[in-house]
């Protein structure tokens, strides 16, 4: 086989195999998507509850699936003081917290203040919505990132084909960006 047919080979495979990996990619989506639809609990009232519980603010939230395992809501929670961050797990299906751990404050999350958030036009669960809206899929994470007065909300979300997408929405509402 000449060079060149060997380089075809190699390229034919490594295209063969990146389409295998997206397939996978796309099932998991697929199967996390059926899941967080199967739940009694939105990611919004999951941050909801765990506000409530904490007194603050959530700063990120997710859907966490992983097949074998039974899924659950991690919303983690800066307190009004921004002092303290608060993991809870919650239930998806009764929206009961069913784990709550103190988290350390990482060096991104000390830009977060609770003045920012509280301020913010736009709450985390308000992006969610928009987010949700504009991808017309389900919200399975969400994280609020700033930098001082800039506040920018990731939301990613998936549909049942397994589409899923990344939107930054804006302080003010307004969508950034959408992958």
């Amino acid at each position: 086989m000449n060079r060149r047919a060997k380089l075809t080979v190699a390229l034919v495979w490594v295209a063969a195999a990146g389409l295998a990996v997206t397939a996978q990619a796309s099932q998991s989506a697929k199967h996390e998507a059926q899941e967080l639809q199967r739940a009694k609990l939105s990611l919004v009232e999951a941050i909801v509850a765990a506000e409530k519980a904490a007194g603050g603010k959530a700063v990120s939230a997710g859907f966490e699936f992983k097949r074998g395992n039974p899924a659950y809501f991690e919303v983690k929670v800066l307190s009004t003081d921004g002092q303290k961050l608060t993991r809870y797990e919650l239930n998806p299906r009764t929206g009961k917290v069913q784990d709550k751990s103190d988290e350390k404050l990482e060096k991104l999350l000390t830009r977060l203040t609770p003045a920012s958030l509280s301020h913010a036009p736009t709450s985390l669960t308000h992006a969610i919505a928009l987010a949700e809206q504009h991808t017309g899929g389900h919200a399975v994470s969400a994280e609020a990132k700033g930098n001082g007065e800039q506040l920018v909300y990731t939301v990613n979300t998936v549909k049942l084909d397994g589409d899923s997408q990344e939107t930054k929405v804006q302080a003010d509402g307004k969508i950034a960006s959408s992958d």
